[in-house]
């Protein structure tokens, strides 16, 4: 088990007694996670609230790596991060996972879920049956019914799908934010700096969901000389080979952990992002691309000269849609 105090992500040995522990693996942490917390919130009344979750066991694309969705939960009202492995979990009846990790190994003097919250082996128990474990052992326990939108329940699954369909607008609705990648940049081949639009290239992670081919407008954040950039950009999500394959190379000795999509050849789910003004130097570093709204699609085209054109114009209307925008 992993603790960590937010926003800071700082690594902690004990959590406060009687805390409120919030249940859930919150991908991409959306507006029905977030209801959560408001909930918790209401009733903590000056209790800390925990978010408990775990890591591994997931066989599908995610919106978010752990990193993100933990600091996430921070933005959401989570004091503390609780994340299990769960290889840990996976046996645990659900009578045993309350007593032996929400009371012993939490402390939790309550706890919060969704009314679609299952756990214990083979996932055997839901929200009903935690909130009768909880109240065998003197716990309080509180449901929290889906949020929906449009008639359907706000769900990790729904924003997914929004995501890989490039409906990126719609998704960020859901989510009360923009979806976003925060990745580190490879040195590419160096195309579109001699087109003369620089851009920075990443490589999507096979764990991670990527959106559907196209043109995208976007927000670059990063930091440069000690000083936080927030920029506008346009960004291409496609499978031309622009990295250059030594670079790619270097780039995984350095990145050990890094998982590449599965079947990937080179320049598979590849984020090339102008920046709107002038595109720094920034291989190596993190930078974070937030996703606002698809242009088009992915278009191969006859020349470099049309090529250039393409991306110019596609500049200028990313820089109208934030001029409207009023940003």
């Amino acid at each position: 088990m992993k603790i960590f105090s937010l926003p800071d992500m700082t690594p902690s040995d004990t959590l406060p007694s009687g805390c409120v522990a919030v249940l859930g693996f919150f991908d991409g942490v959306h507006a029905g996670h977030r209801e959560l917390f408001r909930r918790a919130a209401a009733v903590a009344g000056g209790r800390r609230i925990v978010a408990w979750t775990f890591t591994g066991g997931s066989r599908q694309r995610l919106l978010t790596d752990d990193d993100a969705r933990f600091r996430l939960l921070g933005d959401a009202g989570a004091d503390f991060v609780v994340a299990e492995d769960f290889a840990d979990l996976r046996s645990l009846s659900g009578e045993e996972f309350v007593r032996d990790v929400l009371q012993r190994k939490l402390g939790a003097s309550h706890a919060v879920c969704g009314e679609s919250f299952r756990f214990g082996f083979g996932a055997s128990s839901d929200a009903g049956d935690l909130a009768r474990f909880c109240g065998a052992l003197g716990m309080g326990c509180t449901t929290v019914p889906s949020v929906t939108s449009g008639g359907e329940a706000i769900s990790s699954t729904r924003v997914r799908r929004l995501v890989e369909s490039g409906d990126v607008k719609e998704a960020a609705r859901l989510l009360g934010r923009e979806h976003f990648y925060c990745l580190p940049v490879v040195r590419g081949k160096m195309l579109g700096r001699e087109l003369g639009f620089p851009t920075l290239n990443q490589i999507i992670p096979g764990n991670l969901a990527a959106p559907a081919p196209g043109v995208y407008v976007c927000r670059v954040s990063f930091e440069e000389d000690g000083e936080a950039r927030d920029l506008p950009g346009v960004c291409n999500m496609g499978t031309c080979p622009t990295v250059d394959e030594a670079e790619l190379e270097e780039f995984l000795k350095k990145n050990p952990g890094y998982v590449l999509p599965e079947g990937a050849a080179l320049g598979t789910d590849t984020l090339e992002t102008h920046v709107i003004g002038g595109t720094p130097d920034l291989y190596g570093k993190v930078v974070r691309v937030s996703l606002f709204d698809r242009l088009r699609d992915e278009k191969k085209f006859d020349s470099l000269g049309d090529l250039a054109a393409a991306v110019a114009a596609d500049a200028r209307r990313a820089e109208e849609y934030f001029r409207l925008a009023g940003e």
